[in-house]
């Protein structure tokens, strides 16, 4: 799907009865894609938001839409008042392209500020084409617990900000896989860091209690967010996590290219045992790749002095990197082990490198072409 940038034509009619809330300094929006097999998480999520509400300055807010085996609905949190319903919707789909930007568009009418910064929650594949490039899943009160539902193809998270004029200082994705340099580059115009992991995250999730005084920060948000998420497991299950400045990716992808010109066609022919990886490549059970970890990319296609130059630009790029050598995962039965096997060339950002043996069992060596980072980075 090409990501273009025509309006979805919401209808916000129905949701204009609440009194809007006064212009604050800033809003956080927590979108809680819950209606899928992660539900039982949302609402202590929420609860740790709720425990933290006397970090929040008197003139921010937290803005929570969730959507899980009930009605959808809309929840405010600040310190004078703590968590009031705001109001209830209709049944929805909320990974719907045109639900996300009715939604997106009712908050920010509703719950103005001068800064916002935005947590996506759900299950998360990237740019994943078999899924899209999803992040999300709605599986509108199917209760099967499958995870099969409908999913927001990234492009229309970013066609739909963009649609009604929101800008986010910092998006955490509070998701699994998301931090891939293809989902970043979409999103570059539309925030100006963003905080994933290139791999899986604990079923628990973000602490919302810890980073809450983080979220509401004007300097160093994103960072501090990053630092608290990750000292809250790296002595536990582990974790991966990493912060991508978002202005400094056209200058990576440069950077790249110029290494690297011919690498969507060399890459299908190199052997990638000992490249970095954050998943198994899963075909027929949840549709993933390997993920491969960029910097260990660059280092193995790459020569010394080429890979050195090019980690300078890495790191302006890759401004929080933080990892354990090990992590949990769903994964183990597959045979995959979530460990660190390149830990002195980790760049904790995920690339997708073709391979032949994606071919004749699914279409990621050819839908890697729709993404705007291979239609940028072959332009070059």
């Amino acid at each position: 799907m090409a990501c273009g940038d025509e309006p979805l034509n919401p209808d916000n009619s129905e949701k204009d009865s609440p009194t809007p809330l006064a212009p604050a300094h800033r809003n956080v929006i927590v979108y809680m894609m819950a209606e899928n097999s992660l539900s039982q998480y949302a609402q202590k999520d929420i609860d740790e938001m709720v425990e933290a509400a006397d970090c929040i300055p008197t003139d921010c807010n937290v803005v929570i839409y969730l959507d899980d085996v009930k009605s959808p609905r809309i929840y405010t949190l600040n310190r004078q008042q703590g968590l009031s319903e705001y109001i209830t919707l209709p049944e929805q789909c909320s990974t719907n392209a045109t639900t996300f930007q009715d939604n997106m568009d009712f908050i920010r009418r509703k719950c103005p500020a001068e800064h916002y910064g935005l947590v996506m929650w759900s299950h998360g594949s990237g740019w994943i084409p078999a899924q899209k490039k999803t992040v999300g899943i709605d599986n509108m009160q199917n209760k099967d617990n499958l995870d099969n539902g409908t999913e927001l193809d990234i492009c229309d998270m970013k066609r739909a900000i963009r649609n009604v004029g929101l800008h986010f200082d910092w998006i955490l994705f509070d998701v699994c896989f998301m931090q891939c340099v293809e989902s970043d580059y979409e999103l570059r115009d539309v925030a100006d860091y963003i905080i994933a992991s290139p791999a899986e995250l604990p079923g628990d999730g973000a602490p919302y209690d810890k980073i809450m005084t983080a979220m509401m920060a004007d300097e160093g948000a994103a960072k501090g967010i990053a630092d608290t998420y990750f000292d809250s497991y790296k002595d536990g299950a582990g974790l991966v996590i990493s912060v991508v400045r978002t202005a400094e990716l056209e200058n990576l992808l440069k950077a790249t290219s110029a290494i690297l010109p011919d690498f969507y066609v060399t890459a299908a022919g190199i052997n990638t045992e000992g490249i970095q990886k954050y998943c198994t490549f899963a075909y027929g059970t949840q549709w993933k790749p390997e993920y491969h970890d960029m910097g260990s990319m660059m280092n193995r296609m790459a020569s010394t002095e080429e890979y050195y130059n090019w980690t300078a630009q890495l790191n302006r790029t890759v401004v929080v990197n933080h990892n354990t050598s090990k992590w949990a995962t769903s994964y183990r039965s597959f045979g995959f082990e979530a460990k660190m096997t390149d830990e002195s060339h980790i760049a904790n950002l995920s690339i997708f490198i073709p391979n032949k043996k994606y071919e004749g069992t699914t279409d990621y060596n050819i839908r890697i072409k729709e993404t705007e980072w291979y239609r940028d980075f072959n332009a070059e």
